[in-house]
């Protein structure tokens, strides 16, 4: 368990709220995404957790280490921490493995645990190239190797797909998901991109001026975010369900949702396996029937939960109930939903016409 206490004020006095103002408890384990716009507070927490921001009535517990609390504060130095940037920042005249090295703990099983790591993020085809020969993504890997090559109780990153274009960030994604599955330590990951806190975290803090507005379950948390009072130019929802059977022949899973399935088009499951699904609304489609006659696999009953218009293009976000307490979001346009003659609560068909695997 992380327990961390911060209150850091802004040193601008026309600022109407604090850099940071929190009191909370984080699990001991897995990826917690700290997830917000800019400026609500989501680097200013990891700085503080690093000791590169001091409150002085400051609290935090790492496990059962204590790092800082009334009677004490460990510098920065003294705080064994993994930091990954948005940015490599990575020494231009070393090779990768000089800048994998730098800093390096030593441990008794260093070369076994070494030769791990460097197949974990596929870096020995590296390590004798210059970094001014590496691609964005590959610096990036270098970059989370240095880190965890310093043996961290707790692993940092400041959003590190930030500066990558998207083919560098889907790159990337896999090695992070390595990471959180055979790292072993707590992951502290800021992001303000819904794609990466959906497929990554495994707990969600929402930031917001400093303060904690939530936290708790990603998919529970980001499915709220999106049909909240802002509208969303491409709203979706997550899904955590269980894959009930395999059919191999037809590369598709079935995803159980209480008694409704939804079929995915994939080779990595096994039946018994959970998956974290994302279903993006203008990939729903509503009918007042069920068609009978159709390429779409996946018509699942529903009931229209609500309706919330986007003034700005003439679209329309319907929220649709699914059993089992899941729901979807449609995006269709304001001609559909006057011919339909949706309203709250009529029982409709949702017609879903790609399930995208993120987790």
């Amino acid at each position: 368990m992380i327990r961390a206490k911060f209150h850091i004020a802004f040193s601008s006095p026309e600022s109407s709220h604090p850099a940071l103002d929190v009191d909370t408890q984080l699990p001991g384990e897995g990826v917690t995404a700290l997830f917000g716009r800019s400026g609500a507070g989501k680097t200013t927490f990891l700085r503080c957790v690093a000791g590169l921001e001091h409150d002085p009535n400051g609290e935090l517990h790492i496990g059962e280490r204590i790092w800082q609390n009334q009677h004490t504060t460990l510098p920065c130095h003294k705080r064994n921490v993994g930091y990954v940037f948005q940015e490599p920042r990575l020494f231009p005249h070393l090779n990768v493995e000089a800048n994998l090295r730098f800093g390096q703990r030593s441990r008794s099983d260093a070369r076994a645990r070494d030769n791990e790591l460097f197949d974990l993020l596929d870096i020995c085809p590296l390590l004798g190239r210059p970094i001014h020969g590496l691609s964005g993504g590959e610096q990036q890997r270098v970059a989370i190797g240095r880190a965890l090559l310093s043996n961290p109780e707790i692993l940092l990153m400041d959003e590190p797909l930030s500066s990558l274009d998207a083919p560098r960030k889907r790159e990337l994604l896999p090695y992070l998901e390595r990471i959180k599955n055979e790292a072993g330590i707590p992951i502290l990951y800021v992001s303000h991109s819904l794609q990466e806190v959906g497929r990554l975290a495994d707990y969600l803090v929402v930031l917001e001026r400093g303060r904690l507005l939530t936290a708790g379950d990603p998919v529970t948390i980001l499915n709220e975010y999106q049909r909240g009072s802002e509208y969303s130019d491409n709203p979706s929802t997550l899904i955590d369900a269980f894959i009930s059977s395999v059919d191999t022949q037809a590369h598709l899973v079935a995803l159980a949702l209480g008694d409704q399935v939804l079929h995915l088009r994939s080779d990595q499951l096994v039946q018994g396996d959970n998956a974290r699904v994302q279903i993006y609304a203008k990939d729903v489609s509503i009918a007042l029937s069920e068609a009978k006659d159709s390429s779409i696999l996946n018509i699942l009953p529903a009931k229209v939960g609500a309706i919330v218009p986007n003034n700005r293009d003439g679209t329309v976000a319907v929220r649709l109930l699914l059993a089992n307490e899941q729901e979807l979001i449609s995006l269709i346009t304001l001609k559909s939903l006057h011919r339909l003659q949706l309203t709250v609560g009529k029982q409709v068909w949702a017609q879903i016409k790609s399930v995208a695997l993120i987790q």
